[in-house]
């Protein structure tokens, strides 16, 4: 039986359609084809994941309180990394527990990441807004969000952030 082609082969496997000219990008597919294919999965509310270059990013953290997601076991779900982008609970509800289990880093805005530090999350990156960081999986930049931002416990959660691509 054959098997399917990986998304990583075909990429090692293009052809230069450009004859003698050498395309920086298709040469860089060809190197690291991991870097470049992607899987994306959909949690519900503002929760998904990301898994490219052989890490998992989970975004916004909803699902265990989140009835939409009843059929989703939140001890199932893997994350190298976890971006927070405000600390209302339907964004932050499982972050400490996936945090701990999986020893994910947390990319939050500053209040947000030093209340999870309370929390006893280890791994935290706490961050200002026009603030960049190289990570393991490419650059992380927090933009300005219009709205508002306490935490579960009612604490203050600082500013919102967008997380552009």
């Amino acid at each position: 039986m054959a098997r399917a082609p990986s998304p990583a082969r075909e990429a090692r496997a293009l052809p230069n359609q450009f004859g003698d000219f050498k395309s920086p990008l298709l040469e860089k597919i060809r190197r690291r084809p991991d870097l470049f294919f992607m899987k994306f999965t959909y949690y519900g509310h503002a929760c998904f994941a990301v898994q490219a270059g052989g890490k998992t990013l989970l975004f916004d953290p909803f699902i265990s309180p989140n009835p939409l997601a009843k059929k989703i076991d939140v001890k199932n779900i893997a994350a190298d990394f976890i971006l927070v982008s405000h600390g209302h609970g339907d964004h932050v509800a499982d972050v400490v527990e996936i945090a701990n289990r999986t020893g994910a880093t947390v990319i939050a805005p500053f209040e947000v990441g030093t209340w999870f530090e309370g929390k006893g999350v280890k791994n935290v990156q706490s961050m200002n807004h026009g603030g960049a960081a190289k990570m393991e999986f490419g650059r992380v930049k927090l933009t300005s969000a219009i709205h508002s931002s306490s935490m579960p416990d009612g604490s203050y959660g600082g500013n919102p952030c967008g997380l552009p691509p």
